[in-house]
């Protein structure tokens, strides 16, 4: 999307352990409500995306943040994922 940022943080790779991840995205004018989530692969799957919710941006834009508490394992990678009117946006892998 034009003018718009979205990241992942927290948690740790490399380990299996329950951590708290949080996406978020930030942009430039317009009301806009947007889906939030991760999405996890490894060397078998990948995983269908997990949103956490949804979270309205102001007419003025703004930055929209959402968390959720759950499991990786040693050789996961993770990714934010973000939803628009039925099109997903993705952040790069991050991976151990």
């Amino acid at each position: 999307m034009d003018n718009g940022n979205l990241c992942i943080t927290g948690g740790k790779l490399g380990k299996t352990a329950t951590y708290t991840w949080t996406v978020g995205y930030s942009r430039n004018g317009g009301a806009i409500t947007v889906m939030l989530g991760d999405q996890r692969k490894n060397s078998k799957i990948v995983a269908l995306p997990n949103y956490y919710g949804s979270k309205k941006l102001s007419s003025v834009g703004g930055y929209a943040e959402l968390s959720q508490k759950h499991s990786v394992n040693a050789d996961d990678c993770i990714r934010g994922v973000m939803e628009y009117k039925g099109k997903m946006y993705v952040t790069k892998w991050r991976c151990p």
